[in-house]
């Protein structure tokens, strides 16, 4: 079943690599490359099926501001997290309902059946 996915990764390379295989499964993804448009997008959007945030993203809002909004907004959504500092993520995040937690390096197929 094809996903509306809110794609958050800095990583240009990463998160252009995800978004072109999560859109080759046939979800239809708006990947951004930073917390404040993640925000941004996520309260201008009507409706998502999952975001897909790291946790540490530079400057601006970090993944925990990201999810904080964004369940605030679609409280009906899932989250995954991908992070390359999971414990961190699992010690700050621990109060939201997540589709998971995948640590950095992930494979594809991880992401596909924690969205599934």
């Amino acid at each position: 079943m094809s996903k509306r996915i809110l794609l958050v990764e800095d990583d240009q390379i990463i998160r252009e690599f995800l978004e072109d295989c999560l859109v080759e499964e046939g979800h239809s993804v708006l990947a951004v490359s930073d917390g404040a448009s993640a925000t941004d997008s996520a309260a201008q959007l009507e409706e998502v099926d999952v975001l897909i945030t790291d946790f540490n993203l530079g400057h601006g809002p970090d993944g925990f501001d990201v999810v904080k909004r964004f369940h605030e907004l679609h409280p009906q959504s899932r989250v995954l997290v991908i992070s390359g500092r999971p414990d961190l993520a699992k010690a700050k995040l621990g109060e939201f309902t997540f589709a998971g937690i995948l640590p950095k390096p992930f494979m594809v197929a991880e992401v596909l059946k924690a969205i599934a």
